[in-house]
C-alpha cells in the first residue's frame, strides 16, 4: 500500500498524484462543451434519434478528464447540453 510506504496523508497523495474527482460544474461544463464541439458528427447522429451515442459521448468526457469527472455531474451537464441542442434544432453544438 502506497500510504504505508510513503507515510503520507491520503489527501496529500491524492492531490499530488492528480487523482481527485472533478465535480466543479463550470469546469465540467467547459469539458462537455468542448467534447460536443469536437464531435459534431456524433452529436448530429444523437439528435437524429440514435441515442446510443450518448454513452459514447459520456466516455469522451471521461476520457478528457482522465476518468476523474464526477459521473453524475457529467450526466446532468451532457443531458442538458444535448437537450438544448435538440430544442434549438441544431446539430452543431
Amino acid at each position: 500500500m502506497k500510504i504505508n510506504k510513503t507515510g503520507g496523508q491520503p489527501g496529500a497523495i491524492v492531490k499530488a498524484k492528480g487523482l481527485a474527482q472533478i465535480s466543479d460544474n463550470d469546469r465540467l461544463a467547459e469539458v462537455v462543451a468542448q467534447v460536443l464541439a469536437d464531435n459534431a458528427d456524433q452529436v448530429a447522429t444523437y439528435l437524429a434519434d440514435k441515442e446510443s451515442i450518448y454513452q459514447w459521448l459520456m466516455g469522451q468526457v471521461m476520457r478528457a478528464t482522465r476518468k476523474r469527472a464526477a459521473p453524475d455531474v457529467v450526466r446532468q451537464l451532457l443531458s442538458a447540453a444535448l437537450d438544448a441542442a435538440r430544442e434549438a434544432g441544431a446539430s452543431d453544438v
